[in-house]
């Protein structure tokens, strides 16, 4: 677990300081903990909270606290961003159709032939920006068309 935290708090370290700054800090949660950022009052006071030095930057260890914490009063990160940040293996932010596909047969796993036939056109109606990458709130749209999918597939 402590690896995927650090992968994570990596990935939102936009200037790779090794600490998070508020407005990083403010993305991740609204990405990762949608139902714990809901107003901007929630949200600073949520990010005050992670600061424990009140240094105006969240290390990575007060990360790891606030995480925890967070756990222990029920929170879950969003399953939608970690299945997001899993399959995003070079960490550029976007899904690109290597991942995808990865995505898809990891998903329908007897179907890879299948997964490689749709690819070109599941890709298209995930990358509505056509930015040759899926973004995690392109995913999120998306992600019902893929449930969709899957449970019709295993219905037959």
């Amino acid at each position: 677990e402590l690896e995927w935290l650090r992968a994570l708090f990596d990935r939102f370290d936009a200037d790779k300081d090794g600490q998070l700054v508020m407005l990083e800090l403010a993305d991740l949660l609204r990405q990762c903990f949608p139902s714990r950022s809901g107003d901007t009052r929630k949200l600073m006071k949520e990010i005050k909270q992670a600061d424990v030095n009140k240094d105006g930057l969240v290390s990575f260890h007060e990360f790891v606290r606030y995480y925890e914490m967070l756990l222990s009063h029920g929170a879950e990160i969003d399953e939608l961003a970690k299945m997001f940040f899993f399959f995003d293996a070079d960490q550029s932010g976007e899904i690109d159709k290597k991942e995808f596909l990865l995505l898809l047969n990891n998903i329908f796993p007897d179907r890879c032939e299948e997964n490689e036939e749709h690819l070109e056109r599941e890709f298209k109606a995930a990358d509505v920006d056509e930015s040759k990458g899926i973004s995690l709130s392109e995913f999120r749209s998306y992600y019902h068309v893929l449930t969709a999918l899957y449970d019709r597939l295993n219905q037959e």
